[in-house]
């Protein structure tokens, strides 16, 4: 059972329901605000959660400093946690290719044209249509 009083980890759908109003967690915010509740918010849910709502990403920084809310890191160590995690279930969906994945890309190219860098890849193509230079290796 989860109770008010609890601590939540939302996900890209909890968070497209708190971006759109949802009364339960609009009622969560609330109780953010008293300290009641702390809602954990996952960066790779906030990019999930932007992919389906596409908002100004503005809100986000606006959302993410109500009380209540707790924005995490994802440090390079969480991540290969997480792809522990998530490798033996990526394996098995057809829709799923290594080393290829959207969000990886977009990831790779927002660092690369806020740090004024090339990518570094086996697969060019999958940055074609970027604003980037690429390299293959």
């Amino acid at each position: 059972m989860i109770t008010l009083d609890s601590t939540l980890v939302l996900d890209a759908s909890a968070l497209v329901e708190l971006m759109q109003g949802h009364p339960t967690l609009t009622e969560l915010l609330d109780r953010g605000y008293e300290g009641d509740v702390i809602m954990a918010v996952p960066p790779l849910a906030v990019l999930e959660a932007q992919v389906a709502i596409q908002t100004d990403p503005a809100l986000w920084d606006h959302v993410l400093r109500f009380p209540g809310l707790q924005e995490l890191d994802l440090s390079a160590r969480c991540a290969a946690l997480i792809g522990d995690l998530a490798a033996p279930r990526l394996e098995r969906n057809p829709l799923h290719t290594t080393l290829m994945a959207e969000q990886m890309a977009a990831e790779v190219v927002y660092e690369a044209i806020r740090m004024r860098a090339a990518v570094l890849t086996r697969f060019p193509n999958l940055y074609r249509g970027y604003a980037v230079t690429v390299a293959a290796v």
